[in-house]
């Protein structure tokens, strides 16, 4: 199972990091975070940042995509590609 975490700039890190250390877990599973492009990304309190290993076109058949949620504008600007 490969499980993609979509990161993005403003998420709410815990919605991310509480589901990757469930999943993480599970033998077998793959989990990685993706964001429109690789790299850092910083969290709705701008304290904290998250890496990307991979932008979300390289990780081109995953079978669950996990959004998690952020501030306002945050899900909708991952969902626009930024």
């Amino acid at each position: 199972m490969r499980i993609a975490i979509l990161i993005f700039e403003k998420l709410t890190v815990l919605d991310a990091i509480g589901p990757y250390e469930v999943l993480r877990s599970v033998p077998g599973w793959e989990v990685t975070f993706v964001a429109p492009e690789a790299g850092a990304v910083r969290a709705d309190s701008g304290a904290l940042g998250l890496v990307a290993d991979h932008s979300i076109d390289e990780v081109t058949d995953p079978d669950i995509v996990l959004i998690p949620g952020g501030g306002r504008a945050g899900p909708r600007l991952a969902a626009q590609g930024g």
